[in-house]
């Protein structure tokens, strides 16, 4: 009768508290979820940066690009961007047509060529971004965007969300073993959830404005499951 009792308060606690608590072969479980978040500030950015020049031929439209794109790389190596932190992301030539919805007895005409470069630019002095692509507007880059903060080596800042993750599962499964008036027993089962990152990020942006990099938020989410004992 005392069994009974106990598995409908188990039960019941489940529903009200939004902790789920099963029954196994050794006695109740209670599963519990656990978050840890630690705030950073950033020291790195990475930019997509690129040109697209248009002209009435293929080699004009190359050309045009490859004069400003020169440009461009001048401007990176002057202010001391490495070439390891310089990654071309994409190379293209693509036709202007004058008309796509054009009828059957009439082909399609081709006005023009579109060519187009992006390079991946990593950055290790935040100081350095506004400056930079100020300058790199001036000589010739038509094309910023996906500007993203981030942290040079983010492992010792996940490991310490873990541990708070942890912590805090096992405080809130502390706090419904008391209100179940029952004490915690083994660990059973203690699965990651997931590590994410959380920051500002710009998709694309006018070089006259000011750049914040702000903070970043590295999570990590847990799920305990934990033996209650009476």
């Amino acid at each position: 009768m005392e069994k009974k009792i106990f598995y409908c308060l188990v039960l019941l606690l489940g529903l009200t508290l939004g902790a789920p608590v099963s029954a196994g072969n050794g006695g109740a479980v209670l599963t519990v979820n656990g978050t840890g978040i630690i705030t950073v500030k950033p020291d790195i950015v990475t930019i997509l940066v690129g040109v697209d020049a248009r002209a009435k031929s293929a080699d004009l439209a190359l050309g045009l690009n490859a004069e400003r794109m020169n440009g461009v790389m001048a401007i990176l190596q002057k202010r001391g961007v490495k070439k390891g932190d310089i990654q071309t992301r994409e190379l293209s030539l693509n036709p202007l047509w004058k008309n796509r919805n054009t009828s059957y007895d009439k082909p399609l005409e081709i006005i023009g060529f579109t060519a187009s470069n992006v390079v991946w630019i990593r950055l290790h002095d935040l100081d350095l971004l506004g400056p930079l692509l100020d300058a790199l507007t001036r000589s010739g880059a038509n094309r910023i965007q996906n500007v993203q903060f981030g942290v040079s080596d983010p492992k010792p800042y996940f490991d310490r969300a873990r541990v708070l993750a942890v912590k805090e599962a096992m405080r809130k499964a502390r706090l419904y073993a008391d209100a179940a008036g029952q004490r915690l027993g083994g660990i059973i089962s203690l699965e990651e959830g997931g590590a994410t990152r959380a920051g500002p990020e710009l998709r694309a942006l006018s070089a006259s404005l000011p750049v914040a990099g702000g903070e970043l938020s590295m999570r990590a989410d847990v799920r305990l499951r934990v033996a209650l004992r009476p």
